[in-house]
């Protein structure tokens, strides 16, 4: 074998390492996240509102750079969280939903 082989050799061997690694990393962090004890608390209603309020960070860009806020930069994250809070409130509490993720899940 030539120099060059050997390095080809090698560097396939660290890509299948790192994607063992990562593998190992997700389901490491997916174990974790399922038993972090602040998920449940009080900190649980934080979340939707800092991810929420994200939505609004472009109209916020807009205001300022611009000195006004376009139109889509209000409706589309208004609409997301309308549609959020239905599919929480209407769908998902049906027993057609219950059904669907039933099949899904076996």
């Amino acid at each position: 074998m030539n120099r060059s082989s050997l390095s080809q050799v090698g560097h396939a061997s660290s890509e299948a390492e790192k994607v063992s690694r990562r593998g190992l990393d997700s389901r490491v962090g997916g174990h974790l996240i399922g038993r972090w004890p602040g998920l449940y608390g009080s900190v649980n209603i934080g979340v939707p509102i800092v991810s929420n309020s994200l939505l609004f960070a472009v109209a916020l860009h807009d205001k300022l750079s611009r000195g006004r806020v376009h139109p889509i930069s209000l409706s589309v994250p208004i609409l997301l969280i309308v549609e959020t809070f239905g599919l929480i409130a209407l769908v998902m509490p049906s027993a057609a939903w219950h059904r669907l993720a039933m099949w899904l899940a076996s």
